[in-house]
This record gives structure tokens, C-alpha cells and sequence, in this order.
């Protein structure tokens, strides 16, 4: 079985067992903003528009969220990479004020990479895949009880390159 496999099955059973309406709210969520990945294989700067799917549960002040990154597409002269990850991270929270809250997370982001490289004489791909440690501070907006708006930051290495995402989201508890 794949990591890929293993880290969805263990993904999928962490959130069921903390599924319980007693036990936590839960949310779901979508977000977008920009990738920025720096020192990968001798390029210097990689950006692009990235996409995030989230979900968790949160007690008073701990949470656990899960989620499902895309990076979006770069290029970088005849490549083209493309990266997409799960996470899946503790959250704790501060209240400062009744609708506001900042936070901090901490986890562990399963990647997988693929580059493609094209030119008249020959086409190929290179797959790689890892797991790395992933930080992020954020802050959250509750409007109204069911709404939440989301801004955070997160940081990680993948291998080697120093990735950053920052991202701006909107969400549903329930």
C-alpha cells in the first residue's frame, strides 16, 4: 500500500472517530491564495495560485483539521510542476474577542510532486512524494455562528524546498 493509501486511511478514521456532535463543531471549508516555492532543484522562485479544501473539529481551545492542498500549476522554463498534499494538523486556539479567534497549527503534509519537461525532441515526467512537518498561524472571523472567515500562513519543507502558502478562506460549521 502507497503512503498515499495509509495516510488517507489513517485521514479517514481520525475524522470519523472524532465525528461526534457531542465531542466537538465541526467545519468544512474552501480557501485560495498563493504558493510560493523557493531552493527546488535549482529554481529560485516558484509561485502560483493555490486551492484548499478543509474540514476538522474543534473543542473550546484544540482543534483537528484535515485538508487537501493543491499548489497550483508552475512553470519554470521547459518544466511545468505540479504538487498536491493532504495534512493533517492539531489546531489551538485564542480568543480575542467574541468573534475572533488567532491560532496556531501544527502537522504533517503528505505530497506528491510531478514535473513534466517538454521540448521538440522528448517529453518526460518525474514523480516524487514525501511527507513533511507543517506550520501556520492564522486568525478566524465568526460573523454569525454557522460562517467563518479565515486567513492563515503555513510553512513547510518539501525536501528541500521551503514552501510557503498563504491562503484566505471561507467556511461552515456545523
Amino acid at each position: 500500500m502507497s503512503k498515499k493509501s495509509v495516510s488517507s486511511t489513517i485521514l479517514l478514521i481520525l475524522i470519523t472517530a472524532f465525528a461526534s456532535p457531542v465531542m466537538a463543531s465541526g467545519y468544512i471549508g474552501l480557501g485560495a491564495g498563493k504558493s510560493n516555492i523557493e531552493g527546488s532543484s535549482g529554481v529560485e522562485d516558484l509561485k502560483a495560485t493555490s486551492k484548499k479544501i478543509f474540514g476538522g473539529y474543534r473543542f473550546a481551545h484544540f482543534g483537528i483539521e484535515a485538508g487537501y492542498h493543491d499548489f497550483g500549476d508552475m512553470e519554470y522554463g521547459l518544466a511545468d510542476y505540479e504538487i498536491t498534499a493532504l495534512e493533517l494538523s492539531a489546531i489551538g486556539y485564542i480568543s480575542v474577542a467574541p468573534t475572533l479567534d488567532i491560532f496556531g497549527k501544527l502537522g504533517m503534509l503528505d505530497w506528491d510532486s510531478e514535473t513534466r519537461i517538454e521540448t521538440i525532441l522528448f517529453s518526460t515526467t518525474i514523480s516524487e512524494s514525501g511527507s513533511d512537518a507543517i506550520i501556520g498561524v492564522g486568525a478566524q472571523f465568526s460573523p454569525v455562528p454557522s460562517l467563518i472567515l479565515r486567513a492563515e500562513a503555513q510553512k513547510t519543507e518539501l525536501d528541500e524546498a521551503d514552501t510557503t502558502l498563504l491562503t484566505v478562506g471561507i467556511g461552515y460549521t456545523f
